[in-house]
């Protein structure tokens, strides 16, 4: 990042969040190992299935466009015979600088659900299973996925460790757009394991290219590596997940190179 937390955001009402954001940015380092749930929804299981990958998030990352869709509160958030994780604060904050804040009626299907401006919202999160208990730290934002890569992400030079699509493909999520077009930009954030789930990819290469032009990147091919039964979720939102691990390329990323690594061939 090219600023510490807590010059990208700022406490809202409440001096606790301001002390909270100061606390986190201290103790992130300078490269922090952070993941990032587009469409997370309420979902939270990411945060127990770190341990699938050789490093594990220091951070994540959520995202949501609405907070109809995905309303946040204190308490249980997760609970199974093995897991429980409880949402145990909500401290809400808010952008220092302005942000270009827009919902995308390309990208959004309920338009009339979207917020009238960005939300966010720092979640401490304590983790309990089995095998740990563990606390985790969440910042929740109310964005449309691809407005939060550019506006977030780009802008402040975020790096992303892990990468995390479950249900975020056309029809699933109240979006137009199929979320595996993020793993076009994984040269640009430097990500290194992504979740995908194997419901069939509507990639619209139109739309990935107009991303593209507009932030005027230079993107590498990658190669997505399977990880063998460690990175196999059985079940994850009533979906089968694989963990892959990301390699680059020297090569620049085509329409083709990347329907290779999607195994889009057909489409392209």
């Amino acid at each position: 990042m090219i600023k510490k937390l807590n010059e990208i955001f700022k406490g809202k009402h409440r001096r606790r969040a301001q002390v909270e954001i100061d606390e986190l940015s201290s103790s992130l380092g300078d490269k922090p190992s952070i993941l990032w749930y587009p469409s997370a929804g309420e979902d939270f299981r990411d945060l127990i299935e770190g341990y699938r990958t050789s490093i594990q998030p220091d951070l994540y990352l959520h995202t949501d466009y609405s907070t109809k869709f995905a309303p946040l509160k204190r308490g249980c958030a997760f609970e199974d015979n093995r897991t429980s994780i409880v949402i145990e604060d909500m401290l809400e904050l808010e952008f220092i600088d302005r942000i270009n804040y827009f919902i995308d009626p390309e990208v959004v299907t309920f338009m009339d659900h979207a917020n009238a401006r960005p939300h966010v919202y720092l979640l401490n999160v304590m983790v309990r299973s089995t095998y740990e208990i563990k606390k985790a730290k969440v910042i929740y934002f109310y964005m449309e996925n691809i407005n939060f890569m550019e506006e977030v992400l780009f802008k402040y030079n975020f790096k992303i460790s892990h990468v995390v699509k479950i249900r975020a493909g056309v029809g699933y999520t109240g979006g137009y757009k199929d979320m595996a077009m993020l793993t076009a930009f994984f040269s640009k954030l430097e990500v290194q394991y992504y979740y995908a789930d194997f419901i069939p990819i509507h990639f619209d290469f139109e739309f990935l290219d107009e991303v593209i032009k507009r932030n005027q990147l230079d993107l590498k091919n990658i190669k997505l590596i399977n990880m063998g039964d460690r990175g196999k979720i059985r079940e994850w939102s009533a979906l089968s997940v694989k963990v892959q691990k990301v390699e680059y390329e020297e090569t620049p990323l085509t329409h083709q190179s990347l329907g290779q690594t999607l195994n889009l061939e057909d489409r392209v």
